[in-house]
């Protein structure tokens, strides 16, 4: 419900529990008691440095309160503790939300918004067309997975991919008490690669891979095939 709320307001939603768990302990506050969680978000525009930024999104400023004297919490608790924080981007429209949802099964080898998914640079990975279920080429994973443009987190965060609301989920070290952001390169498209893939020849472990799959799967079949023909001459 709260996170509802957030959304339906434009704030940024973050997963606090494990720095709400350091500050409690530290300032022997009872595991059972609600932090209060101060969410300041800033317009770019109010950032003399984002003028220039079309695509910058809100900044967001998190503080904790304790709710018993209403003492505001040292965040550099957290500081071995990045936290997950989703963040509105700025133009929804430029994103293709049912696309990225149907990309998840590639997570950790494509994502439709980060240039340097390993991927789009090596012809090893496999991937599927979401459709048809056909293999796709590295090439068809530059021009037509990738969306032309990348998105990046503030220096304080890594880039994580979206959430179900389309937010940018960023991996953040609150602990400096900087403003958290997300911005996107706009247009930035990645070319084809030649026709000619010499460096298939690095991908040695898969062919491997591959080749014991498909003699398990030969030799499965004369398994049946065997057992079959047995069976019809008993």
């Amino acid at each position: 419900m709260i996170n509802q709320n957030a959304v339906d307001n434009g704030l940024a939603i973050g997963n606090y529990t494990h720095c709400e768990i350091l500050l409690k302990k530290h300032y022997n506050i009872s595991l059972d008691t609600t932090l209060l969680i101060k969410n300041m978000q800033f317009n770019p525009l109010t950032n003399l440095k984002n003028l220039n930024d079309s695509s910058m999104s809100d900044s967001v400023l998190i503080e904790f309160i304790n709710p018993i004297n209403g003492e505001k919490l040292d965040l550099n608790l957290c500081n071995e503790s990045p936290t997950a924080i989703s963040i509105p981007f700025k133009e929804l429209t430029r994103l293709k939300p049912t696309l990225y949802q149907k990309a998840a099964v590639l997570k950790g080898i494509i994502d439709l918004y980060d240039k340097k998914s390993p991927g789009y640079y090596s012809r090893c990975f496999k991937s599927k067309e979401f459709d048809t279920g056909g293999d796709t080429s590295i090439n068809y994973r530059r021009t037509r997975l990738y969306q032309n443009e990348s998105i990046n987190c503030s220096p304080e965060c890594s880039y994580e991919g979206l959430d179900n609301n389309s937010y940018v989920i960023c991996n953040c070290q609150i602990s400096g008490g900087g403003e958290l952001s997300n911005n996107s390169t706009g247009f930035d498209p990645l070319f084809a690669f030649p026709k000619f893939n010499y460096d298939i020849a690095i991908c040695y472990y898969e062919t491997y891979t591959d080749v014991i799959q498909f003699f398990f799967i030969i030799n499965n079949m004369k398994i049946k095939l065997l057992s079959y023909y047995y069976f019809i001459n008993i």
